[in-house]
């Protein structure tokens, strides 16, 4: 039962008065001698001061440690002559008890303030709580008194009985206390203490200790500082000490007026239940409630660009939740790419919390996308969950690019930087990156961009029908001689000066056709062409017909300068422009693409030309011009290589959660995001989509399965 001081104060002033009167109407003694008859006196009155106005809610080390010397003293000091054996034991069971509870109060405070050995500190401040309360403590030394005395005093041996059993009573019904209790509980105040303040961790975080039929997590308080503050209290945790109960909430100046009987009646610290009930959302948004959940409170080492909250709630949480702050009267947005679990050693028990480690995507407007908030949020702001929807049928248009994940909040993109900057799709196989880069496609083609692009899988011109593609490429018998003249070059004699020769001749003669394919193709309605060539089957061939193309591309877009915006697109970009140490073989012809691309990624947006690149394998792309992307677009990666690249790209927070990317998330960072943050965020499952991919494949096994067949 919490009472207040002054109450407790009265108690044992009554108390020791009545053990006054017990002892001299059972004695017949009723002045202070000294010897072991006042010691029964002095102690059970040190051990209601002790417990009734030094412990209110729990035992600290420190008064475990000021109690065991003072019953260490008591018993020292007693005068054994003359006793029994059985008041011996007492007298000695007593001292090892009190010494045990002097060393574990040392140990733990000094433990405290090292901050180490966390086990061992908790595991003595235990026994400090159980063997350091003043009813194990006092106990031996009142029972050693009564035994004592009636040892070495003639009188009656009910003595003891009626000692030991004022005791016993006291102790175990308290019955003062709870007639106080009663008391307070049949006044007029309907607004009695349900606690008391113990500690503020500012700006607006309470620590309270409460009574045990308090309802705490379910009701709003009001209390009263010493600065004559009225505060609002709105419960946030709750958590169980060994012989207390404590609550954490966040307080607010309280916005109505107070009742004249409420001012009255209550005391500094103490706390009052309150009927008109309000949450959190309510006191920080007002009416703006619906959308949003408490989560918990920002704590220490939060900087602007991440912010760390410690959780208060059960709410379901994972990567990539967006959480809101107001500071200063703006919506601050935040997205959870961390998580952690930690404990506090708070007195008694130690609690357990989760951390949080969110980073900050900034204001939000649905033209401008997530603008950088240019400071950090004060300690203990509360943090809300922008609630979860379901988003198994969103549908994306205009220049939405994907959404938060369960939210309905849409990231925007300008498709003209996606162009004229050169971006990055990257990801592991069935991520669904290559979706992702048709839609990129497809968009482009109705913007009127003039999209090339380079695809050896033959995936393209299936799933880009609907676009009706222009195919690029040699015919049969072209491909049949070219693959036939590199074969010569590569087995003739040494130099094979003639066979060159008449592999460069060819080269000039299918040269105009290449270029008129790509006038034909950029001047007609079409907007999408795709270079395909099957039926060559040397990887030199390919990279060598690949590199005309796309020079005369480059060529166009020089000799016509920006009449046309083209994009290029590499998939498998690996195969194509690999990085410098990962080819031995066709080394001439992959060095001439990379030189032309490298040519495109650092004069093409000067011409109208942009390249977007598609590769599961980053660490195999070439860095010179990958490095020039202003925008990636992130699936989930593991290989530590491309990670460490990527770490120049994205924070090493940002670096951690990319390992753990679902399906259809991506990182999307750049020029073109509208985000001046990196945002984790999610593309719409299309199940036309995937069954077309599916058809795609199963295509491709039958056909295989003839080829076998032939």
């Amino acid at each position: 039962m919490n009472l207040n001081t002054k109450i407790r104060f009265i108690i044992a002033i009554i108390y020791s008065i009545a053990s006054y009167v017990v002892l001299g109407s059972v004695t017949g003694i009723w002045y202070i001698k000294a010897g072991n008859e006042s010691a029964w006196l002095v102690t059970i009155v040190g051990y209601f001061i002790y417990e009734l106005l030094s412990v209110f809610y729990f035992v600290k080390p420190q008064d475990t440690l000021a109690t065991s010397i003072s019953t260490i003293l008591l018993l020292v000091t007693l005068d054994t002559e003359g006793v029994s054996n059985n008041s011996i034991i007492i007298k000695n069971i007593g001292l090892i008890l009190s010494l045990v509870a002097l060393l574990t109060s040392i140990i733990n405070i000094y433990l405290n303030k090292q901050d180490v050995y966390p086990r061992i500190n908790r595991t003595t401040y235990v026994i400090c709580q159980y063997i350091g309360s003043g009813k194990v403590l006092f106990f031996p030394v009142l029972l050693f008194c009564s035994i004592a005395y009636y040892n070495t005093n003639t009188v009656n041996y009910n003595a003891i009985l009626w000692l030991n059993t004022f005791w016993v009573f006291v102790v175990l019904s308290q019955p003062l206390e709870v007639a106080f209790y009663l008391l307070n509980s049949h006044t007029k105040n309907s607004n009695l203490s349900l606690g008391k303040i113990i500690r503020i961790d500012n700006p607006n975080i309470v620590r309270i200790g409460l009574k045990e039929e308090c309802s705490w997590m379910n009701n709003n308080y009001i209390s009263k500082l010493a600065d004559g503050k009225w505060i609002r209290i709105i419960p946030i945790a709750k958590q169980v000490q060994s012989d207390a109960i404590l609550g954490t909430g966040i307080y607010c100046e309280f916005e109505e007026p107070i009742e004249k009987s409420l001012i009255k009646e209550t005391s500094v610290g103490e706390i009052y239940q309150l009927d008109n009930k309000k949450t959190i959302n309510e006191i920080v948004f007002n009416n703006e409630t619906d959308g949003l959940e408490y989560v918990g409170y920002i704590i220490e080492n939060s900087c602007i660009n991440i912010v760390k909250i410690e959780v208060s709630t059960s709410i379901e949480l994972e990567e990539g939740l967006i959480l809101v702050i107001k500071q200063h009267n703006k919506k601050v947005y935040y997205q959870i790419i961390d998580g952690n679990t930690t404990e506090e050693i708070f007195q008694s028990n130690p609690k357990g919390k989760t951390i949080i480690k969110a980073y900050q995507l900034g204001m939000y407007t649905l033209e401008e996308g997530f603008r950088r908030y240019s400071w950090v949020p004060d300690m203990n702001t509360p943090v809300f969950l922008i609630k979860r929807e379901n988003t198994e049928d969103v549908e994306l248009s205009n220049n939405e690019i994907g959404f938060i994940p369960n939210t309905n909040i849409r990231i925007n993109a300008d498709f003209n930087d996606l162009v004229t900057y050169h971006c990055a799709i990257l990801g592991v196989t069935g991520t669904g990156k290559t979706e992702f880069a048709f839609d990129i496609i497809r968009n482009n083609t109705y913007r009127n961009v003039k999209v090339i692009c380079v695809d050896f899988t033959g995936d393209y011109k299936a799933r880009l029908k609907d676009v009706s593609p222009t195919i690029l490429g040699l015919n049969s018998l072209d491909c049949i001689e070219l693959e036939k003249l590199i074969d010569d070059v590569e087995t003739g004699a040494y130099g094979a000066p003639s066979e060159k020769k008449k592999f460069n001749s060819f080269l000039d003669k299918i040269k105009p056709n290449i270029i008129k394919q790509i006038d034909d193709y950029i001047l007609s309605d079409t907007n999408l062409a795709i270079i395909e060539l099957p039926e060559i089957a040397t990887t030199r061939a390919t990279l060598r017909i690949t590199e005309m193309y796309l020079s005369n591309v480059f060529n166009w877009a020089k000799n016509n300068r920006n009449k046309k915006t083209i994009q290029i697109v590499l998939e498998e970009a690996h195969t194509i422009i690999p990085e410098k140490n990962m080819y031995t073989y066709d080394k001439v012809d992959t060095e001439s693409v990379l030189s032309r691309l490298s040519q495109i990624a650092l004069q093409g947006r000067k011409y109208g030309v942009g390249l977007m690149l598609i590769s599961q394998r980053t660490a195999l792309v070439s860095k010179t011009v990958l490095s020039q992307c202003n925008t990636f677009f992130t699936f989930n990666l593991i290989d530590k290589t491309s990670l460490e690249f990527l770490g120049n790209v994205y924070s090493n927070e940002h670096i951690e959660s990319i390992k753990n990317l679902k399906k259809l998330q991506v990182l999307a960072f750049g020029k073109a995001v509208k985000s001046e943050n990196p945002v984790i965020m999610e593309i719409p499952f299309d199940p036309s989509k995937k069954e077309a991919s599916m058809k795609i494949g199963l295509e491709d096994e039958i056909n295989n399965t003839e080829n076998e067949m032939e």
